[in-house]
């Protein structure tokens, strides 16, 4: 969190983004490990598991924010008052990074496909990929515009820091 300015901010945004791409590799290790009898029961847990993580994300951020690493350091001029934010940010990501490194394994030998597999590819391709893409690219980009957006509403409006924000959210 070394961002002086609102261009360095969106270039981390954006490669941020770039790197999120976790939510489709758990769907797909997750319908690779279940057989078609349990498989909707693994996807509502996992649905569940980032429900869990939407709730208390902006929990641990809000509360995160209350500690101002300035006060700790003042010699240290990059310091801003998101700096701890960041580094709690750091130590989570590198945490799930250390996690999938060590215990993710392949979920799905080699050369092995299911004839429900085949079946979707063979007759001619999935022709409705563009509108499903485009869905979830809007729905996506709506979502993160108003979490995104929302907290400005709660700042300007009510005049709410982001201990308090990070309380709404779990509300």
């Amino acid at each position: 969190n070394l961002s002086a300015g609102f261009t360095l901010f969106l270039i981390s945004r954006i490669i941020g983004g770039c790197m999120a791409g976790n939510l489709g590799v758990v769907s797909a290790s997750m319908a690779d490990m279940t057989d078609a009898e349990n498989r909707t029961k693994a996807m509502g847990l996992l649905g569940a598991a980032f429900g869990v993580g939407f709730i208390l994300g902006p929990v641990i951020g809000g509360a995160a924010s209350l500690v101002d690493l300035r006060q700790v350091a003042p010699t240290l001029s990059f310091l801003n008052p998101f700096s701890f934010c960041a580094l709690i940010s750091v130590f989570m990501s590198a945490g799930s990074a250390f996690v999938n490194w060590r215990f993710l394994t392949e979920t799905r030998p080699s050369g092995l496909h299911r004839e429900e597999d085949r079946s979707s590819l063979t007759a001619g391709g999935f022709h409705g990929f563009p509108l499903v893409a485009v869905t979830v690219f809007l729905f996506t980009m709506l979502f993160a515009a108003f979490e995104f957006t929302i907290t400005f509403f709660y700042k300007f409006q009510f005049g709410l820091g982001p201990g308090k924000m990070g309380l709404i959210f779990l509300y």
